[in-house]
């Protein structure tokens, strides 16, 4: 009897490490490219508006496809729509080691888009599905160490890749990984898991309605400017949303069963907090790279080494704040964190050039410390208002909000710096407008943290 829970508690630390591993390089792969566009853009000859395109269709495929896969993985089987995941973000990425055109390499981001969308549409429900209830914050606290240490330093580890071993390192490592890791999962993710099955019809008008939603909304807050047409590209996708909850009410086993948000409040809330969350802090690490170097004078290595202090507070905290949520209610944790968060973007809020740098350090650990409060007990609270037959939409919902999040942060930063400076460079800008900028940036974000810490303590009378 010993020897076999060993054996299930070594399955589950074993499945687990693998997920930790699988997410940190999905993660890693949406924020490390950024930094090595100019290199892709003079390797491949393309131009600067071009290769923007990079970074655009890996975001488009893994936000769009993400919910469909997770309804298909709960009808047909999570492990192998993980095993699928993995197997093609290995292979794309290898193919991205060799690749020497500008359109194969679009083709094989959205390949890897693809691959992602698969690994975060059941990541989190093999987590919990493998661990009893009294262990699933731990587990997931774990699992979103890798996800935000991939997210954060992925700007830092493939500036050093690229600037030893050139930008195709960068996916050859990833490939090394991903590889690494599917040995271990090919074992103890057996293709015939027991599980609940949902029954039903495939629900082709309502995952097609979404991905489309989502696209032009996303499409939309990438591309926000000085243009109309973004803002009319929300537009669209604001209107495919409210076309895509009357269709899924009518559906008899929807990608979505929308009924849960108005039936279920602690889910809506807690979903809506982590969209308001992920939002407001994408400002923090876009700003202060920008700060350190304009304002303080740093090198790109310097601010680097500085910023990493954030995500080392999420990769030391998420995890013993996830195992808290298994004795403490998780809303209050969750609350606390968004609180944290909140104090800390009015701090940068109000940064200058003379502020310390041991003052930055300060907010930015203090930063870190409140995205892990936040977290896993959040994602624990949202996997505790479902059935363990739909945890694959629930997981890939949340993995939605988050890339609805950052990229509806990225619009609020273009339109305010766009309107504070113009067309005007970060080198011809004066100091006092970028200042500015940032500061007006930071007070939006510490309201939009403010509102999700709100409505996460509004789950206590629900």
């Amino acid at each position: 009897m010993a020897t076999e829970e060993n054996n299930i508690n070594n399955k589950a630390r074993t499945i687990t490490r693998v997920v930790i591993l699988t997410s940190f390089c999905s993660s890693f792969l949406g924020s490390a490219v950024n930094i090595v566009i100019p290199g892709i853009s003079a390797d491949l000859s393309v131009s600067a508006g071009a290769v923007g395109w990079v970074i655009t269709v890996y975001a488009l495929a893994t936000c769009g496809l993400s919910v469909p896969f997770g309804k298909l993985a709960d009808a047909t089987g999570r492990n192998r729509i993980f095993l699928l995941g993995l197997s093609l973000l290995a292979a794309s990425c290898l193919a991205c080691f060799f690749v020497s055109s500008f359109a194969l390499l679009i083709a094989l981001r959205i390949l890897q888009g693809i691959g992602a969308s698969m690994i975060f549409a059941t990541n989190t429900a093999i987590i919990v599905g493998c661990h009893p209830k009294e262990q699933r914050g731990r587990a997931i606290g774990r699992m979103l160490s890798g996800t935000y240490v991939g997210l954060a330093s992925g700007p830092v580890l493939s500036g050093i890749l690229n600037q030893w071993f050139g930008w195709h390192s960068i996916f050859l490592m990833v490939a090394i990984a991903i590889t690494i890791s599917l040995i271990p999962a090919w074992i103890h993710l057996p293709l015939r898991e027991e599980m609940p099955q949902t029954k039903g019809t495939a629900d082709i008008t309502g995952s097609l309605l979404f991905i489309i939603m989502i696209t032009c909304t996303m499409f939309g807050f990438a591309s926000v400017g000085n243009s109309w047409w973004p803002f009319a590209l929300i537009a669209c996708g604001i209107a495919l949303g409210v076309l895509f909850v009357f269709a899924e009410l009518r559906a008899g086993d929807p990608v979505i069963d929308v009924r849960i948000f108005r039936s279920t409040p602690a889910y809506t809330l807690s979903n809506l907090a982590a969209l308001f969350n992920y939002s407001a802090i994408f400002g923090i690490g876009y700003f202060m790279s920008l700060y350190l170097q304009v304002d303080k004078g740093f090198t790109s290595q310097t601010a680097g080494l500085i910023l990493i202090c954030q995500p080392l507070m999420m990769a030391l905290f998420t995890t013993r704040a996830g195992a808290l949520s298994d004795r403490v209610p998780p809303y209050k944790l969750a609350t606390a964190g968004m609180f944290v968060c909140t104090a800390c973007l009015l701090f940068f809020s109000f940064v200058i050039k003379d502020t310390p740098t041991a003052a930055i350090v300060c907010g930015l650990l203090a930063a870190g410390l409140g995205v892990a409060i936040f977290s896993s007990p959040n994602m624990n609270a949202i996997m505790s208002c479902v059935e363990p037959a739909h945890y694959g939409v629930a997981s890939s919902v949340l993995a939605t909000m988050r890339t609805l999040g950052q990229t509806s942060g990225i619009a609020i930063t273009t339109i305010v710096v766009t309107a504070r400076l113009g067309s005007a460079t970060l080198a011809e800008a004066p100091m006092a407008d970028f200042e500015g900028a940032m500061h007006l940036s930071f007070r939006i974000f510490a309201l939009i943290c403010f509102i999700g810490a709100l409505m996460s303590m509004k789950r206590r009378d629900v």
